[in-house]
């Protein structure tokens, strides 16, 4: 399934923030040095966001909920200024050495957004490639899922779009939309 969001995506990201060495709090700085071509959104609890520039460069990582923050504790200026591909792959054999990724993990969603239905289709290509060969290569075999996350997005994003003055509905991430299905 694909999905085209909106390119009105406001983002709530202060430039040069020093929130790197830290997990971020919900004020949701999320280190923005560069203008956001694409989202992608990796969830193997931890959440992890990233907002990649037009070149495919890493401009800002998020810990999406406590655990993808504990997992990004002095390793956001780590990923940084990488190729979104490098960064998936750092990500997910970090996930693998902090056991969050493990010989039980049946399923990684992995998916973008972006306003261009071609860029996301080959972003996912590419995450679910490299996601796969770094859990390969820490002995772990993973399946790697991109639709189903995709279209909760949407219907979140669209959720937000119909409720913009309802402050509960604003703070809904992924995966406690989910939760609510």
């Amino acid at each position: 399934a694909s999905c085209m969001l909106t390119g009105n995506q406001e983002s709530k990201t202060t430039p040069n923030d020093s929130a790197n060495t830290t997990p971020p709090t919900d004020s949701g700085n999320k280190n923005d040095i560069g203008e956001a071509a694409t989202f992608v959104t990796l969830d193997i609890n931890p959440s992890i966001e990233l907002t990649i520039d037009a070149d495919g460069i890493v401009v800002s990582v998020y810990g999406a909920n406590e655990d993808g923050q504990i997992l990004l504790y002095e390793e956001a200026e780590k990923i940084i200024g990488l190729a979104y591909e490098e960064a998936v792959t750092y990500i997910t054999k970090l996930a693998a050495d902090l056991d969050y990724l493990t010989t039980q993990t049946e399923e990684v969603r992995a998916f973008g957004t972006s306003v261009d239905a071609a860029t996301v289709a080959e972003i996912e290509q590419k995450l679910s490639a490299n996601i796969k060969a770094a859990a390969q290569e820490m002995g772990i075999t993973v399946t790697v899922n991109d639709g189903e996350s995709l279209e909760l997005l949407c219907d979140l994003e669209l959720l937000k779009e119909k409720y913009p003055d309802n402050a509960k509905i604003q703070a809904l991430t992924p995966q406690k939309y989910r939760l609510a299905l």
